[in-house]
């Protein structure tokens, strides 16, 4: 990791709401993303394992080919759109998840991991216009962060046989074509075709980005104040099953409370 990026710890809710603060007060546009386990890198899902960038056009063909008798929705127009509902669905892309919620991403970090996980989360802290001003991409003063299913300089520049490859990410905006982006207020940066590596990594990446790690004895805590303001299991993942987790939770608490 850039050794230049600011970290901060945060032992409360009250002391992670005044950094927050802080920091969306400095920055003209803020996202996060929160991280179960602090040590995770910020890499989409295409660059981990044994899988690379350029398969993301296979996944593409095969899941388009698939997927258009389960869609309920109108039909998807171009590559971008698929791309989207591809993430959604789990399959690996070249697109990492942000929210412009901090709390969504503060849910992301404590709700679904267990009491015993033994790790700090963490919740990074993004400016996506800064970033953006590191891409060659030609972006409007109105257009500051691009719509990637409609902006064709950002298309040129992000399509897998694309002429001239980027070779920084981008944030970007994409259609709310599934109830879980619109839930947990998705944006998203997208990475380019080529060799793998980590956002926290690049030589400028202390300019957009910002630590806050919440220690492991405290996780516990973060998640029950989050309870309580209604952050959820299904307010995040807004589907049956995870209303099903919610529901299972609420009723071990319940019998633990009159024992």
């Amino acid at each position: 990791m850039n050794l230049d990026i600011e970290i901060k710890i945060t032992n409360t809710f009250p002391e992670f709401l005044a950094e927050i603060e802080a920091i969306s007060r400095a920055n003209e546009t803020i996202w996060f993303r929160g991280n179960s386990n602090q040590s995770y890198s910020l890499s989409p899902s295409i660059y981990r394992g044994d899988f690379e960038p350029k398969y993301e056009q296979t996944f593409h063909t095969k899941f388009k080919s698939r997927a258009l008798p389960y869609l309920t929705n109108r039909p998807v127009e171009n590559y971008w759109e698929w791309l989207f509902i591809m993430q959604h669905h789990g399959v690996p892309t070249r697109l990492l998840d942000w929210s412009s919620s901090a709390l969504v991403a503060l849910g992301f970090a404590t709700i679904f991991r267990t009491p015993a996980a033994g790790e700090d989360a963490a919740i990074w802290c993004l400016n996506p216009i800064t970033l953006n001003e590191s891409t060659r991409v030609v972006l409007t003063p109105e257009d500051k962060i691009p719509d990637i299913s409609v902006n064709q300089n950002a298309q040129a520049s992000f399509k897998i046989d694309a002429a001239a490859r980027a070779e920084y990410p981008i944030a970007i905006t994409g259609p709310l074509n599934n109830k879980r982006i619109a839930a947990q207020k998705g944006t998203f940066t997208l990475f380019p075709n080529s060799d793998k590596f980590n956002l926290e990594d690049k030589d400028e990446s202390h300019k957009f980005l910002t630590k806050i790690i919440i220690p492991n004895a405290h996780v516990e805590a973060f998640k029950n104040q989050l309870y309580y303001l209604g952050m959820t299991e299904s307010t995040i993942y807004p589907d049956l099953n995870n209303l099903a987790l919610e529901i299972k939770r609420e009723f071990t608490q319940n019998l633990a409370a009159h024992v």
